[in-house]
């Protein structure tokens, strides 16, 4: 039973995270901090993850916290899209390759 809803769901979880790197638009900062960009969050991760793995200054906009906050919506909505995959599998009586 667990790989009849396991396949479904890592299928809707892979599709749902990538549409999202793909296609969602984010603000971004450019790696100087002159400009702000709308771009892809796969791009908005490259501009944004070193610099929360970087060095940190000190106030109010120094904080990296809105791109863990990104990453855990991306990951969640990617859980949801796996979710609704397992579902409509099920719903439709979708078996695997194995039964």
């Amino acid at each position: 039973m667990k790989s009849k809803i396991a396949l479904p769901f890592l299928i809707g979880f892979a599709i749902t995270f990538l549409a999202l790197a793909l296609f969602l638009p984010m603000f971004a900062t450019s790696p100087s901090g002159g400009a702000l960009a709308r771009v892809p969050l796969w791009r908005y991760y490259v501009l944004e993850i070193p610099r929360l793995l970087g060095p940190q200054m000190l106030g109010s906009f120094s904080g990296g916290g809105g791109v863990l906050a990104v990453v855990l919506q991306h990951v969640g909505l990617a859980l949801v899209g796996g979710a609704v995959v397992t579902g409509v599998a099920m719903l439709f009586g979708v078996r695997s390759r194995s039964s």
